[in-house]
């Protein structure tokens, strides 16, 4: 657990460089226990997902100008919402089939939302640096 904190805390602080360095504005600290306690209640939250979201997650949305469409990293808050036609289905709110439990989306890319796989998330951030 402490590499991938170590590994978490060293991507997001080079996301923050590269999006400062770009001028994208975006706000990342701790979230706010409580939108961390509302998202369990509806999602699993793995241990990484909790460190990230627990100590330097996006405050708000954060819009990350890419080539073929932005990024966009959601903050807590809008972890729920964020899973609506991958984890259940927008109209209905059935759970959908075929998707793993342990899977969380926490941003997306043009429509193609990308999701917490516990030895992904720090290359994801690594990546939308």
């Amino acid at each position: 657990m402490a590499d991938s904190e170590e590994a978490l805390g060293s991507a997001v602080a080079m996301l923050i460089d590269a999006l400062q360095r770009a001028g994208v504005s975006g706000t990342f600290g701790p979230c706010p226990a409580a939108d961390l306690e509302a998202v369990a209640r509806d999602l699993p939250v793995s241990p990484e997902l909790w460190s990230l979201y627990g100590t330097s997650g996006p405050l708000d949305t954060v819009d990350i100008p890419a080539p073929l469409g932005g990024i966009i990293l959601t903050p807590a808050r809008g972890l729920v919402p964020y899973q609506s036609d991958y984890r259940w289905h927008g109209n209905d709110g059935h759970r959908m089939v075929g998707w793993p439990d342990e899977w969380v989306v926490i941003a997306d890319h043009s429509g193609d939302r990308a999701h917490d796989e516990e030895e992904n998330l720090a290359r994801l951030l690594i990546a939308a640096a």
